[in-house]
């Protein structure tokens, strides 16, 4: 099955290879732990790209697994995750409500 990661990664051109899992997502507000609001205001594509551009610079790997920041527009994003023996069981956080933990 091929999920919206793999969908967004492709529309979007970037470095998607075999074997790489591929996550798209929203940036959201917490409050006290829980999403206040699950496209964090609608940020503008170019403040996306600011926090995109921090978060490359903070987390490029994690483990032996390397990490890859795509800005899509506004409050979406990808991530890319590369290293061997990934897996595609991934599951989603967002609670499709507000006032919830994620």
């Amino acid at each position: 099955m091929v999920g919206r990661g793999a969908l967004s990664a492709l529309g979007l051109g970037a470095d998607f290879r075999e074997g790489d899992v591929a996550l798209r997502g929203n940036f959201a507000t917490l409050a006290e732990g829980k999403v206040v609001d699950r496209r964090a205001g609608r940020p503008s594509t170019e403040e996306n790209q600011r926090v995109i551009a921090r978060l490359k610079e903070a987390i490029p790997q994690l483990e032996d697994v390397e990490v890859h920041f795509y800005t899509e527009s506004e409050h979406r994003f990808l991530v890319i995750l590369r290293g061997e023996g990934l897996e595609d069981k991934v599951t989603d956080t967002d609670p499709r409500r507000r006032a919830y933990p994620p």
